[in-house]
């Protein structure tokens, strides 16, 4: 999966009095590191550290009712569930954290969690339900440009948003030239939102006929990921590109860039773009030995 959310960190300031005046900003110190260290391994793809770590600073947070910190770790180990692909885990700690944020204090998250839904409703090609939220998140646009300058959430809704027109195979191009006006418009020039531009260009690209254009994107997409360090940009990447040299027939250089996606895959644990794979190279032998295969499209 894409990764354009950016965990919150939690504000805490002194609370209380009397005895419990210093417990309390320990466990708070405490929770926030655990956060921090929550974070450092989701952004390595170290899934079981990850959660490990929201759940201690979840445990803490409980303990002192402390309800914005328990909201965060909800929607931090949404995040995490999602991340392997355990969509019934995320769609759970979702419905926790939307009880929590409908408080008045803490209404600013919805944007996020609904953002989490739509994720979640993407990747089981719930096209419908993923529109409904996206929906609620998107700015306004005239034409292509937005009204405002996005925030990170927005872009993250405005690239999904894309993903969901490929998807539906309509206004593919529309939704391209609003995400690349929205990045323009932006302050935050994040080189994964960059690569994810030029990977819509691509395949728009691709469905004109311009092949050699749309692997040049693909390389500099790849580029971007690489520099950035973003294990599942480079994979998706490298496999959209084995993808492209499957489609022109050249067969050696689809499975070089398979393996090369499958070592990676691994990596970040992820069985299902591993069972692609392994059936993507069945169907490249079975071309190679005068049969028909069928080209599968990267979600």
């Amino acid at each position: 999966m894409n990764r354009y959310l950016l965990f919150l960190a939690i504000c805490a300031g002194l609370a209380g009095c009397g005895g419990n005046a210093i417990s309390k900003p320990e466990v708070l110190a405490d929770g926030e590191n655990y956060m921090t260290e929550g974070i450092h391994a989701y952004a390595n793809a170290e899934w079981s550290l990850a959660r490990n770590a929201f759940h201690r600073a979840l445990r803490l947070y409980q303990g002192i009712d402390q309800q914005e910190g328990v909201l965060l770790s909800y929607i931090n180990l949404a995040e995490v569930s999602l991340a392997v692909h355990d969509y019934a885990e995320s769609l759970r700690y979702l419905t926790l954290a939307s009880k929590i944020a409908k408080y008045d204090s803490l209404e600013g998250y919805e944007p996020r969690i609904n953002l989490l839904y739509a994720l979640v409703a993407l990747q089981q090609k719930q096209l419908t339900r993923a529109e409904h939220r996206l929906q609620q998140i998107l700015p306004a646009f005239e034409e292509i440009i937005p009204v405002v300058i996005p925030d990170t959430l927005q872009l993250a809704a405005i690239a999904s948003r894309t993903r969901l027109a490929f998807l539906e195979k309509e206004h593919e191009a529309l939704w391209t030239r609003r995400y690349e006006s929205a990045l323009k418009k932006a302050a935050n020039q994040n080189p994964d939102k960059k690569a994810r531009l030029l990977r819509f260009q691509s395949r728009l690209l691709l469905r004109q006929g311009e092949e050699k254009k749309a692997e040049l994107k693909m390389q500099q997409a790849l580029s971007l990921y690489k520099k950035n360090l973003s294990r599942a940009g480079i994979a998706v990447t490298l496999l959209e590109i084995a993808q492209y040299h499957r489609s022109e027939q050249r067969l050696q250089k689809a499975r070089e860039y398979l393996n090369r996606a499958k070592a990676v895959y691994e990596f970040l644990g992820n069985k299902e773009k591993i069972q692609l794979i392994a059936d993507t190279l069945k169907q490249l032998e079975h071309q190679e030995n005068g049969k028909n295969g069928v080209l599968q499209e990267v979600p």
